[in-house]
């Protein structure tokens, strides 16, 4: 007997085949349902010799838990137990020689040519019937017929050895008979079944896994550094679109991301976002600072995800075969989307960028004119979202007689935010009566004065002074817009007042009070109320702005909000 010869090592049969005894009792059985129980009842014992070896009573064990954490443990612990035992017995391992074609990955797992079990491929066994499927990256896969009846007889093998062990921890069997006789028996047997098994399994299951990372090795493969022409990037967005429909688990997994958004993003950016000798004016460093948000970042995201596919060429195998579960691929395929998203949007339409770039200058210009806007945008306050839609609303309606954006680009900008925007008469008559009686005051003034004395927003025109009394005005809001508005008026016939700039700035306050006397103060207190009018008009249509289609408009005023904090370098420096 295999037991008698071990009577002098360190530990005795008996004792290991205690502890064996104690790790099976510590085993977390799941409950079977009826039915489950009459179909296992079924099959081990039906008509099979291995499976007739099977008692009812141990057909429980055919629900053994080997995924909760302590299920799994009890179970790691009981097969550590069953190979140490086997070893004790010196009983023949089967041949494990298939592991030599297991992957890197498994290779790990089955470090050796031992027996090595592993809850896995118990659980998988116990778990496999006919017509069993699961789902990777959403395709569904069955293992095959012959995999099905390996799984059977290793459930089988294990129901025997459980029913064993339980009849010998419930009383029912003589020790020693266990022990020199049934208990090798059914070790062999176990390791016989679990090998075939296990070289079956793991093997389909490595297929599985090709197949499943098999998107991301075509995005990897199409978006080689070498891509030039125009198909070629077809070619490499159609394959980042599967792996983004697959991977990207946060985002809207889209489809459809077009290589058209990319190249329209090149070709804008070589037009005027890298070309140094046009980033002058106002207008352009507003409008730059937008193109290099929609259009380089659409760049930039691409040249990114593609760096990194690049990199996991060489470890392709240390990404996980259900792609949603790497999170780093899945943060920069959710960059991209968003990219995307916004160039779709504003990219394959010239009068939308075109507009958009307009409004973004115009941003800039009010920046400049308003101190405390400046300082909004720098500590990027909570108040700059209330002041920014208002702006919104001063860029696209007239002022002065003219259309700071005319026609096409008003509804331009606020299409989908706010259907029927441009049907708020009242809010037009508003804007209007404040921009006539400012724009009307300021003139006369103007042409009462010695042209050489004005200052030069005067004595070029009013349209100047009228958008920073309206940018003063709005940035204060109700409440605070109309004195705004009117210290900018006051401020202009001071100037206008003085015989000379250099008195003007030492005498400002007492030139002010002189003028300000007689029908100077009823049309400014008259401007002052016209003013905030306006401001608590405008103010519920801001607010209509924001809520109609929260979402858009979020989008929106990030870009609006990035641009006015003044983006001075493109994200991205690699030319495609």
């Amino acid at each position: 007997s295999a037991f008698r010869s071990l009577a002098g090592t360190k530990m005795s049969a008996c004792e290991q085949f205690q502890g064996l005894l104690c790790a099976f009792r510590g085993l977390v059985l799941l409950p079977l349902d009826s039915a489950e129980t009459e179909k296992q009842m079924e099959v081990f014992l039906g008509g099979d010799c291995l499976a007739q070896l099977v008692s009812s009573g141990a057909i429980a064990y055919g629900g053994v838990d080997c995924d909760s954490e302590a299920g799994q443990e009890a179970c790691r612990q009981f097969l550590l137990c069953v190979e140490e035992t086997a070893d004790l017995l010196k009983l023949e391992c089967s041949c494990r020689n298939y592991r030599n074609e297991f992957s890197i990955n498994y290779q790990q797992i089955f470090s050796s040519q031992t027996r090595c079990y592993r809850p896995a491929v118990l659980r998988g066994a116990l778990s496999l019937t006919e017509g069993s499927s699961f789902y990777v990256n959403g395709e569904k896969f069955i293992f095959s017929a012959s995999i099905l009846n390996l799984g059977t007889e290793l459930h089988c093998a294990w129901l025997i050895l459980a029913d064993l062990l339980r009849r010998c921890s419930d009383g029912g069997y003589g020790q020693s008979q266990i022990l020199n006789n049934e208990l090798p028996h059914g070790l062999l047997l176990l390791d016989a079944a679990w090998a075939g098994f296990e070289a079956a399994y793991i093997t389909q299951l490595m297929q599985i896994e090709h197949g499943a990372r098999m998107p991301l090795m075509n995005a990897i493969a199409a978006t080689k550094p070498s891509i030039v022409s125009l198909e070629q990037y077809s070619a490499a967005m159609l394959t980042i679109s599967q792996l983004n429909k697959l991977a990207n688990f946060e985002g809207k997994g889209r489809s459809d991301l077009q290589a058209k958004t990319l190249m329209c993003a090149h070709s804008w950016l070589m037009k005027h976002g890298m070309t140094g000798n046009r980033a002058t004016g106002s207008f352009y460093r507003g409008a730059k600072a937008m193109l290099q948000l929609v259009a380089g970042n659409v760049c930039d995201s691409f040249c990114k995800l593609q760096s990194y596919l690049q990199t996991l060429e060489g470890c392709i195998m240390e990404v996980d075969p259900c792609l949603a579960n790497n999170d780093k691929l899945a943060s920069y395929l959710m960059r991209l989307e968003e990219c995307w998203d916004i160039g779709d949007k504003y990219l394959l339409n010239d009068v939308n960028l075109k507009c958009f770039l307009r409004l973004a200058s115009k941003l800039e210009i009010f920046r400049q004119t308003s101190g405390a806007l400046a300082e909004m945008v720098t500590n990027c306050e909570a108040a700059l979202f209330l002041v920014l839609p208002r702006l919104v609303w001063l860029s696209t309606t007239s002022c002065g007689g003219r259309r700071i954006l005319q026609g096409e680009m008003q509804a331009t900008i606020l299409e989908g935010l706010l259907p029927h925007a441009q049907d708020a008469p009242q809010l037009r008559a508003a804007f209007s009566k404040a921009s006539d009686l400012l724009s009307s005051w300021l003139q006369a003034v103007r042409l009462s004065a010695d042209l050489k004395k004005l200052p030069a927003c005067l004595a070029r025109g009013t349209t100047k002074a009228l958008t920073e009394a309206f940018v003063q005005a709005i940035v204060a809001g109700p409440g605070g817009g109309g004195r705004c508005a009117r210290a900018v008026a006051e401020a202009h016939l001071a100037a206008a007042s003085a015989p000379h700039r250099a008195v003007h700035m030492a005498r400002q306050a007492s030139m002010a009070e002189t003028a300000l006397a007689g029908a100077d103060a009823v049309i400014l207190d008259e401007i002052e109320g016209a003013f905030e009018a306006m401001l608590r008009e405008l103010e519920s249509w801001s607010m209509r702005l924001q809520r109609h289609s929260a979402k858009d408009w979020n989008s929106m005023s990030s870009l609006l909000v990035k641009s006015m904090q003044g983006v001075s370098t493109l994200p991205y420096q690699q030319d495609l």
